[in-house]
């Protein structure tokens, strides 16, 4: 009997303890309330999302997405407007040619502005790199592609004459120049000009892209007589504008091949 009363009493202490426990538990977070409150919950650190390689890809140039490329054996190629056409190769028919120049073509327009006498066309020309000489009347300019360095010179006496059919001086010390960088291309080539022979009025504008790794330097020339110009046709006045404006995206598209 005696056994049975005590077995009975040991749950009961045990009831009374946990209900303790609990009381002084709850009291205790009452009045500790506060510093439960201000504890902040931390989150984990959110993954960066990757970029969009889509996004960061620029545009297409959809100026020139139609237009004609020219490409030649050396390694480079340029894009032409779909009104112009890059002719054949006629060095050797052209007498007034540089003895470094590699390639010759005129550039046929539609509509044609030189039916009779010149309004303005233009010609793009490969020149090997070294002994580059540009002559522009009062001075001419040399290249050195072993230092990349540019020189003017405009002293008469270094020119060529009937005693020396050569240049004299090319790379004088003291001679460096930077010419006016006209535009870069896509691959960032500097394309240098314009070089101007003759006048405002009537002469030609001559642009100039150096690549050395290619050993060569191509040559966009545009010749001109604004006099002409201004009594000739509104569509050849149209074409004029309309290439005046695409020159720079022309001289832009230039590509050189690794």
């Amino acid at each position: 009997m005696n056994r049975n009363k005590k077995s009975n009493t040991v749950p009961v202490l045990v009831l009374i303890i946990l209900i303790l426990l609990g009381r002084e538990g709850w009291l205790f977070y009452q009045s500790h309330k506060e510093l439960f409150s201000s504890v902040e919950t931390v989150k984990p650190a959110s993954t960066p999302v990757a970029s969009n390689p889509a996004i960061l890809k620029p545009p297409a140039d959809t100026v020139i997405s139609g237009w004609k490329a020219y490409s030649n054996a050396a390694g480079f190629f340029l894009k032409f407007p779909p009104y112009t056409a890059v002719g054949l190769d006629t060095k050797s028919g052209k007498s007034n040619l540089g003895p470094t120049t590699l390639e010759y073509h005129e550039l046929a327009f539609t509509p044609n502005p030189n039916a009779d006498f010149v309004i303005f066309k233009s010609s793009v020309a490969v020149d090997g790199a070294k002994n580059f000489i540009l002559d522009l009347g009062l001075r001419f300019v040399s290249y050195d592609v072993s230092t990349e360095t540019w020189y003017v010179n405009s002293d008469d006496k270094d020119k060529p004459s009937a005693g020396s059919h050569t240049y004299k001086n090319i790379f004088k010390p003291g001679n460096e120049f930077k010419p006016n960088v006209f535009v870069k291309t896509t691959q960032g080539t500097d394309v240098y000009g314009p070089f101007t022979l003759g006048d405002e009025s009537r002469g030609t504008h001559i642009y100039l892209v150096p690549i050395p790794e290619k050993n060569i330097i191509v040559a966009l020339s545009v010749t001109f007589n604004n006099e002409a110009l201004d009594a000739s046709t509104a569509s050849v006045k149209s074409l004029k504008t309309k290439f005046d404006k695409d020159l720079p995206q022309i001289l832009k598209s230039l590509v050189v091949s690794e």
